[in-house]
């Protein structure tokens, strides 16, 4: 039997993220100027009959890597991170709502963080498509104010 699922968390790194925390060196022949290596984690803790989730959205420093120093880039960069941010928030609104017993609860959760992830890595390619990579300013400028607007929603 699966204890009761008491409390739920969201931790993710800072708002800002610098060139700093590229520390990766490029791989292979690639043309890419820069790449974040963001990642979802949902912990399960049990202790005293209870179980807590966290929601943890974070970067892979040491993999991330850049091969420029352009602001612009950067921006583009920290939009990736902004999307694993909100994906984290809308996968710990979303398992909130099962607070309760069983294993059935466990498999639910683990099925939304499932599901939320493969959406991420789909919204992910349309960001880069959508923007080629940065290069289209008036698509990115359109991208930072949705994702601005998306932060801001779910921040509430």
């Amino acid at each position: 039997m699966i204890p009761l699922l008491l409390a739920i968390s969201l931790i993710t790194t800072p708002d800002t993220l610098t060139w700093n925390d590229f520390k990766g060196n490029p791989t292979g022949e690639s043309n890419v100027l820069a790449l974040t290596w963001w990642k979802i984690d949902l912990n399960i803790q049990e202790e005293n009959g209870k179980c807590t989730y966290e929601v943890v959205a974070s970067i892979d420093k040491e993999r991330s890597f850049t091969r420029t120093s352009d602001l612009d880039i950067l921006a583009h960069e920290k939009g990736h991170f902004d999307l694993a941010r909100i994906y984290a928030r809308r996968i710990q609104k979303l398992i909130a709502k099962y607070q309760g017993t069983g294993p059935m609860k466990t498999k639910i959760v683990n099925r939304i963080y499932d599901d939320m992830c493969f959406n991420l890595r789909m919204k992910q390619a349309e960001y880069d498509l959508r923007t080629d990579h940065a290069r289209s300013e008036k698509m990115q400028a359109k991208w930072n104010e949705q994702i601005k607007r998306m932060l801001n929603e779910l921040a509430e």
